[in-house]
């Protein structure tokens, strides 16, 4: 176990979903009471990024399991701290002026690419639709394979 520093605010499903994997909530520290104390499992750690605003919880495995974000008062809209969870597997779409293609990830590497859906009208609303097919094959696809993909602390053992 390692002792870290995690935002307070935290979803209740995304800490009961940390919880389940071994992580132990402590006490809010002292002087910033916007985070608390927290013990990872052996091998997790909570690591920078070339944003100092943000950084990544990564598992044993080194997947990212969580988005950890900070951002200052700017223009009276209030700080903002917040963690939220990822999920294993994401359903992605990416397209140009000819063709949209949809993917499924696992962990930001791609296991399965879908047949591109071309572009006869290349206006916004053909796009949009064009978008929306691709995105649908591939939620088929992933609700058949992992039907709780959306569920964050689903799969991670697998």
């Amino acid at each position: 176990m390692s002792r870290a520093t995690l935002p307070v605010y935290i979803s209740p499903e995304d800490k009961g979903a940390l919880e389940a994997a071994g992580v132990k909530f402590g006490k809010v520290v002292a002087g910033a009471p916007g985070f608390q104390y927290v013990e990872l499992p052996d091998g997790w750690c909570v690591v920078e990024t070339h944003d100092s605003s943000i950084r990544k919880l990564i598992d044993a495995k080194d997947r990212q399991r969580a988005f950890i974000s900070y951002s200052e008062d700017r223009e009276g809209w209030g700080a903002s701290l917040h963690a939220s969870l990822r999920f294993r597997f994401i359903v992605g779409v990416d397209s140009n002026e000819r063709r949209v293609l949809s993917y499924v990830t696992d962990c930001d590497r791609v296991i399965h690419r879908f047949k591109p859906v071309l572009l006869k009208d290349q206006t916004t609303p053909a796009a949009l639709a064009a978008e929306d097919r691709a995105r649908k094959v591939a939620l088929v696809w992933i609700n058949e394979h992992y039907p709780n993909w959306r569920d964050p602390a689903a799969y991670w053992d697998v």
